[in-house]
């Protein structure tokens, strides 16, 4: 057995609205887990990283992946790693989201129309799931070892820390 890292796609918003991208990436999880023979990896050491999903937005996905896996519970994962900020929170109204208007490469508004891309009409409402915006669960029992990285400039600083 040696380390894979192996990499999906999944359909993007706006054409491709919550649940779809979340739901294709667990898809790929369950998937891997199940042909982890094939694969030549270790069934007991699978962990998602934000990089298999993309920079920022894969880091929400692989956190509301891990909460799927966790609730579904299947896989089980060694650990999960979101090494760029990861965008957590559609409600932006920590500090941070509202400090950092225009500055870096991810604005406010920046931020603000990715998540009206994923949830629409539903951005930061009451009808949004654990699963689409992660900062949103009360609840990290049951969840892997995890490793986040963020900068202290950042409009994602207050939702990755929290």
């Amino acid at each position: 057995m040696q380390d894979q890292d192996l990499r999906y796609t999944y359909r993007l918003a706006p054409e491709n609205p919550d649940p779809a991208p979340v739901e294709d990436c667990y898809a790929a999880l369950l998937w891997t887990s199940q042909n982890y023979a094939e694969l030549g990896i270790n069934a007991n050491l699978i962990l998602i990283a934000e990089t298999s999903a993309g920079p920022s937005a894969g880091g929400g996905l692989a956190a509301g992946v891990t909460l799927l896996a966790r609730d579904g519970k299947q896989p089980a994962l060694a650990a999960q790693v979101l090494n760029t900020p990861p965008v957590l929170d559609d409600r932006n109204t920590t500090v941070s989201s509202k400090q950092y208007v225009n500055e870096g490469t991810w604005s406010r508004g920046s931020n603000l129309f990715g998540w009206t891309s994923l949830l629409q009409e539903r951005r930061g409402g009451p009808n949004v799931s654990i699963y689409a915006s992660p900062s949103r669960a009360t609840d990290l029992s049951g969840l892997p070892p995890t490793f986040i990285d963020v900068g202290s400039a950042e409009v994602f600083r207050d939702e990755a820390i929290a």
